[in-house]
């Protein structure tokens, strides 16, 4: 949704991290194509428009730290 009608409140949520990798929302495990799906209908339902960027960093495809350091 756009962001102009998304909530006025906040949704909170808790990821669960192993060694790095996350593995839950609020408790509950998932896979992580279920955990994708579900932060991506998170993201959508508070108006983020960066589900592809989330996606990238969750399945680890760009390194952030090599990607940032100057050439």
């Amino acid at each position: 949704i756009a962001p102009e009608d998304a909530p006025d409140k906040a949704t909170v949520f808790t990821m669960d991290f192993e060694k790095g990798d996350p593995i839950a929302i609020d408790g509950v495990a998932m896979s992580p194509a279920t955990l994708l799906t579900k932060l991506n209908e998170l993201g959508y339902a508070n108006g983020v428009g960066c589900a592809a960027v989330l996606g990238v960093v969750l399945l680890k495809l760009i390194d952030f730290g090599a990607a940032n350091e100057p050439a």
